[in-house]
């Protein structure tokens, strides 16, 4: 076995839900334009934000892309 093989049997080991660590935060979106949440996320120094657009009332996550560009989700109930 080369040491490569070993690292592919490791990964391929199935995790556990107990093994998995997930912290847990609650947010209230806070109404804003988009101009505002991505300044919001830069201060925080985060890789992206969630709020309420003040154009149509829908929650919308604005992130950083790979390409340093930004991205937007949009949500619709």
């Amino acid at each position: 076995d080369s040491l490569a093989e070993s690292f592919i049997e490791k990964d391929e080991k199935v995790l556990e839900e107990e093994d998995i660590a997930v912290k847990t935060k609650t947010i209230t979106p806070e109404k804003m334009d988009l101009e505002e949440a991505i300044m919001r996320m830069e201060m925080l120094g985060h890789s992206f934000f969630i709020y309420v657009d003040n154009e149509n009332d829908e929650i919308a996550v604005v992130y950083r892309r790979n390409d340093g560009k930004y991205g937007l989700i949009e949500t619709e109930r």
